[in-house]
């Protein structure tokens, strides 16, 4: 539709109207300018998309294909270390809890082994555990037994 309008179009005139981030507008514009299907073709050095390169219809395009399937483009996802240990914290909270509901009342080293058990996707520490117990039994939803501080007992 952008094309209707112009012949041939910037990467920022492209950006500006799309309005996207120009690691994304970059790969978009790579797959359909220099994959294995170009339906646009464009100025400037053909493996790489830059954001001086213009953009127009590639005339020349033909298929035998009706039907096209034009390559999505890759997006890297970013790693984020704090979203993975947030994801992890939820992960061994709703172990313990798991097993606090079915079992009601259990020691820690159980509790402990159990949760590793149940983990076996990564592998948390027993200090990690630990401290997801305790937040666990600040918010309520345990409490340690008044005789035994190593029993707890489920309360939600």
């Amino acid at each position: 539709m952008l094309f209707n309008d112009a012949e041939r179009l910037s990467f920022k005139d492209i950006q500006e109207v799309l309005k996207t981030d120009e690691n994304l507008l970059r790969n978009m514009l790579d797959s359909l300018a220099c994959k294995k299907i170009k339906i646009l073709a464009k100025s400037g050095f053909q493996g790489v998309v830059s954001t001086e390169d213009e953009f127009f219809v590639n005339d020349a395009f033909k298929s035998k294909i009706k039907l096209l399937t034009i390559p999505a483009p890759m997006v890297k996802e970013t790693f984020n270390r704090e979203k993975v240990d947030i994801d992890r914290t939820h992960a061994i909270e709703a172990a313990i809890v798991k097993l606090m509901k079915s079992r009601k009342k259990m020691h820690y080293i159980h509790l402990l082994n159990e949760v590793m058990i149940i983990l076996q996707m990564f592998k948390p520490t027993q200090m990690l555990i630990r401290n997801r117990i305790e937040s666990l039994i600040e918010r309520d939803y345990m409490e340690r037994d008044p005789d035994d501080s190593n029993l707890f007992r489920y309360l939600a």
